[in-house]
C-alpha cells in the first residue's frame, strides 16, 4: 500500500538495534540488551502489581453465618 515509503525514523532510541552500546562482542552485546530489556519490563510489571495491590487491598473471604 506504500505505507512503508512514509515510515520515519523513531524519536528516541533506548537500547539501539538491540546492542547494548560499549560492548564490543556483537553478540555478547545483544545479549546484555535483551537482558535489560526483559529486567525493565519485569520491573515495571511487578511494581505495577504492588501499587495496585496496595490501592485495592484483599478482600475478606470469610462468611459469617446468622
Amino acid at each position: 500500500k506504500g505505507y512503508i515509503d512514509e515510515a520515519e525514523d523513531a524519536p528516541y532510541s533506548v537500547i539501539a538495534d538491540y546492542v547494548l552500546p560499549g560492548v564490543e562482542n556483537e553478540t555478547l552485546a545483544t545479549l546484555l540488551a535483551g537482558w535489560v530489556g526483559v529486567t525493565v519490563i519485569f520491573v515495571a510489571v511487578a511494581g505495577s502489581a504492588f501499587a495496585v495491590k496496595r490501592i485495592r487491598p484483599e478482600q475478606s473471604h470469610t462468611t459469617t453465618t446468622g
